[in-house]
């Protein structure tokens, strides 16, 4: 697809914007609303990818806050289908902490946002089952002020909506586990129910990344990634941060727990014990 390929006469497509496993992400425009946005077109063929595109649609549409992305419209063209969705001309928090590591007032930014998007997400009843720092969308607004946007809801599912719901682990028809290893809770390893505080230990892995520049469980192959996470094998964060505040550390290293149980019960009481451990209110 070029620059000049329509993606249906309202939105013409112009570049690309980026890649990955399970589709691109272009950069468009609306005629008709006369604004740039993203449209997104899944690597899926056939009616695999009218099922996928509408599910992450729907799944977008469900969540309306700030810190999550908006979807505007889904469609199909010759190509098949596709997303609309708003564009956030940032960059991801991957390719932040490529640069490296997070100062703690950064930090407390990137906390802020992606807890209060995620207890948005839940609140409607919506599981990610895929949090990784490719997902989370980083930009500077106007004053300079860090933004954070939680996005890609692939391989999303939905709940009732009640604290403590669960969900089968994402998978594929063959019975494969879907995730990122490196960011995947112990229970998604032993094919158990994931629920909001699995969702946190994936956040937990995302906050020491951003905090040290590395992931918290290493290995040389999927399986010795996977087994660390499961022996809960991981280098405390106060040995490698001795800067930061004890209590910040211990809180990271809280939502690492390896029982469900000993993680907060919700995004909400997650940023509820973060915010307690600072005397500052935190600078909008």
């Amino acid at each position: 697809m070029d620059s000049t390929t329509p993606a249906t006469p309202r939105y013409r497509i112009e570049g690309l914007l980026g890649k990955g496993g399970r589709g691109e992400v272009f950069r468009a425009f609306d005629e008709v609303l006369r604004r740039p946005v993203a449209l997104k077109r899944l690597a899926a063929t056939g009616e695999t990818a009218y099922e996928e595109a509408w599910v992450e649609g729907i799944h977008l549409a469900a969540v309306q806050h700030p810190n999550v992305l908006t979807v505007y419209d889904c469609g199909a063209d010759a190509e098949g289908p596709f997303l609309v969705m708003e564009l956030v001309e940032g960059e991801t928090l991957e390719e932040v902490v490529a640069r490296g590591a997070f100062p703690l007032r950064d930090f407390r930014i990137l906390v802020q946002g992606s807890l209060e998007g995620l207890a948005a997400a839940h609140q409607a009843g919506l599981l990610h089952r895929d949090l990784k720092p490719g997902n989370l969308m980083l930009k500077y607004g106007p004053t300079n002020d860090l933004q954070v946007k939680l996005m890609d809801f692939g391989i999303a599912g939905f709940t009732a909506g009640f604290l403590g719901d669960v969900l089968p682990p994402a998978s594929d028809k063959a019975g494969t586990i879907l995730g990122t290893v490196e960011f995947m809770a112990p229970e998604q390893f032993e094919q158990k129910p994931v629920s909001a505080r699995s969702e946190l230990y994936s956040m937990g892995c995302i906050f020491y990344y951003a905090l040290t520049a590395r992931d918290p469980f290493l290995g040389e192959s999927v399986e010795a990634i996977a087994a660390n996470h499961l022996d809960a094998q991981v280098i405390s964060l106060e040995t490698i941060r001795e800067d930061l505040p004890l209590p910040v550390c211990r809180w990271v290293m809280r939502l690492l727990s390896r029982q469900p149980e000993d993680r907060p019960r919700s995004a909400a009481e997650a940023l509820l014990t973060f915010h307690g451990l600072f005397a500052d209110p935190l600078a909008r």
